[in-house]
């Protein structure tokens, strides 16, 4: 087991995670510079996982398109 989750129960640890994206509106994620380690490394335009933040809260939030409109990846990983 990881060290970074020892003790700790999954659902639990996905329960707080979802909880904040329900109660987090996606334009907060979208408000802040983008981190990507990917584009900074590397120069590249955008990765596989940019905007995965916003689009997962705009999942939680009831909002496809915008999730469509953000990264695609999310419609997979949320669920």
């Amino acid at each position: 087991m990881p060290i970074f989750c020892a003790g700790f129960p999954r659902a639990a640890v996905l329960l707080v995670f979802s909880l904040t994206f329900c109660l987090v509106v996606p334009e907060t994620f979208i408000a802040h510079p983008n981190l990507c380690l990917w584009r900074r490394l590397f120069g590249v335009p955008s990765c596989p996982a940019c905007g995965t933040l916003p689009a997962l809260a705009a999942f939680f939030h009831g909002r496809f398109a915008e999730v469509l409109a953000v990264n695609h990846n999310a419609v997979f990983t949320a669920p």
